[in-house]
């Protein structure tokens, strides 16, 4: 579909979950985002053959942030679109160039402290997900412009906290915010609007500085990677949602803690605040939300961090 001119969207779906990607078709091609393995060959290079005549006339791939279902088909693009520029977050690149790291930092980060990790099954799934890793041309920070037309010029933008490289393209002209996973409301959602996984971020304070730069926008159009096109009161009730699920975060760790007669480790919270934030279909990536609201909790010293049994735990402290 296009969105406005020169910019199109197309909504495959992996499974119960869309991976929408986004092209923008001026006198230079950019895509956004790469998928994984074969929703690239089965989806992205046909729409591009559809959309360019052939899709070796691509001239640019950006990943807007390193998550294995938007750059695991770099591989697949690299072949069909060989002249294509790869271009990233610098700070996500090593994550997206070496499997190893972000699997290691990203995807099993609560396995040493706290003892959780993915199931063996959805962790093998991740690693055909990912791809073989391909290099980036060129890392990006934030603040460039990207000139596909003499009045298509995208600017990229930093918008951290989901990971902390994560980028957005922002068309002033059009007023369209090309946001990738850099907002998620309450709740991730599947087809059918179940509520599936919470939102995934790291970094409290970051992520809800993201929420504030992307409703300073003031954007008519919001495309997302995983949730419908939005525009007008969509679009403030999204990132409201966002805002208050922080709020609510903060709210549910210290009426937990405060309750508590001893220490909580991280799986204790998860098992305790899904039915208050959620509930979720998949509750473990609660790990995410909760650990970045605790290590705030901890910087403001709210919160003293212990050691139960080998395991991270936190104990409210009194005013």
């Amino acid at each position: 579909m296009e969105i406005v001119p020169g910019i199109h969207r197309l909504e495959p779906y992996l499974g119960q979950k869309l991976l929408a990607h986004h092209l923008i078709v001026g006198e230079k091609s950019l895509l956004v985002d790469a998928g994984t393995p074969d929703l690239a060959r089965e989806a992205l290079v046909p729409w591009l053959r559809d959309m360019l005549g052939d899709p070796a006339r691509l001239d640019m791939v950006l990943i807007t942030h390193a998550d294995v279902d938007h750059y695991g088909g770099l591989e697949v693009l690299r072949a069909a679109c060989p002249r294509a520029l790869i271009l990233a977050p610098q700070r996500d690149r090593r994550w997206i160039e070496q499997p190893e790291a972000i699997f290691a930092e990203r995807y099993a980060a609560f396995h040493a402290e706290h003892g959780l990790t993915y199931e063996p099954e959805l962790t093998a799934t991740l690693h055909v997900w990912s791809g073989s890793p391909v290099p980036v041309d060129l890392g990006l920070s934030g603040g460039e412009e990207i000139r596909c037309g003499a009045e298509l010029i995208l600017r990229v933008l930093h918008v951290p906290g989901h990971t902390p490289g994560h980028l957005m393209l922002w068309e002033p002209r059009t007023r369209v915010a090309i946001i990738g996973d850099a907002l998620n409301g309450l709740t991730q959602v599947d087809r059918e609007g179940n509520w599936t996984a919470p939102p995934p971020y790291t970094e409290r304070d970051l992520y809800l500085g993201s929420t504030q730069a992307i409703a300073a926008l003031d954007p008519q159009w919001l495309l997302t990677g995983h949730y419908p096109v939005m525009r007008g009161a969509a679009i403030v009730s999204f990132v409201q949602a966002s805002r208050d699920f922080i709020a609510r975060v903060d709210e549910v760790l210290e009426r937990l803690l405060r309750a508590a007669d001893q220490p909580l480790t991280l799986l204790q919270l998860i098992n305790l605040s899904n039915s208050l934030l959620g509930p979720f279909g998949f509750p473990p990536d609660l790990a995410f939300a909760l650990e970045a609201h605790l290590t705030w909790f901890e910087q403001t010293k709210r919160v003293q961090r212990l050691n139960a049994d080998g395991r991270a735990a936190w104990r409210w402290l009194a005013a």
